[in-house]
């Protein structure tokens, strides 16, 4: 996925010829055919709190306040 992301191509022909699309060419419409770009660094705390969501409300919830006071 990273690699997918990084990728300066066309993202759905790099799709198209990961499935083997032998007519696969720049779509025109993806994030990289119009210049947009994804964020390459992901903020650590947002994985933490991720893992968290993903565990479920049981785990860790001081960990998912998004608020810095812990009376909220």
């Amino acid at each position: 996925m990273a690699e997918y992301v990084a990728t300066e191509r066309c993202l759905i022909e790099v799709l198209r010829r990961r499935l083997d699309d032998e007519e696969a060419a720049r779509c025109g419409r993806c994030a990289k055919c119009l210049g947009s770009t994804f964020p390459t660094k992901i903020d650590p705390e947002l994985v933490e709190v991720q893992g968290c969501l993903d565990r479920g409300p049981e785990a860790a919830p001081e960990q998912l306040s998004l608020t810095d006071d812990p009376a909220e």
